[in-house]
């Protein structure tokens, strides 16, 4: 009985550690460095999702090979597409443009999708920042190693929303991220 509740003990830590550990797709390097990753489903093979995401034309620097990677620059956010409002988000995303490096693995008809070295850059004079200045989005999504609780609400769902729409290169996304 003992060695029930002390079992039961432990599974509800991993559970607790294992949310806290994702937010909205985001989660924390053990370096401290948030990425955003996602899987996908898709009916196609690797060259066709190479093909689109060569044809794209918001992805740069693409390198296949055992894996693909591209670099993502100065992507705008536009959060009312999103479904938001300017006052319903933080300044410092409404006011920047969104720059990364991703990662694309793929196998057995889904492809996985990370998204790292996250840098906002100030697109206007308006904005909490001179224009043009980046920051890595680790300025307001991590502390301690961990996401923030401010980051956790509106803005982890906003940049999750973008990222997802993003990368959805073809077919719907997969809910068993299992990979």
């Amino acid at each position: 009985m003992r060695t029930c509740h002390l079992l039961a003990a432990c599974a509800a830590v991993f559970i607790s550690l294992s949310l806290h550990a994702q937010v909205n797709n985001f989660s924390v390097s053990q370096e401290g460095k948030a990425f955003w990753q996602k899987v996908y489903d898709t009916k196609l093979e690797h060259d066709g999702l190479l093909n689109i995401i060569i044809n794209n034309g918001q992805f740069v620097d693409v390198v296949d090979g055992d894996v693909i990677t591209f670099r993502v620059v100065r992507a705008k956010l536009d959060f009312k597409k999103l479904g938001y409002s300017r006052g319903a988000i933080p300044i410092y995303a409404a006011g920047s443009d969104v720059s990364c490096f991703v990662t694309v693995q793929i196998k057995d008809g889904r492809y996985r999708v990370t998204a790292d070295n996250i840098v906002l850059t100030e697109n206007s004079t308006g904005g909490l920042m001179k224009e043009g200045t980046e920051n890595p989005i680790e300025t307001w999504a991590v502390r301690n190693g961990e996401i923030t609780k401010a980051f956790s609400k509106v803005p982890s769902q906003l940049y999750d929303k973008f990222f997802s729409g993003m990368f959805l290169l073809e077919g719907k996304s997969y809910i068993d991220d299992e990979w």
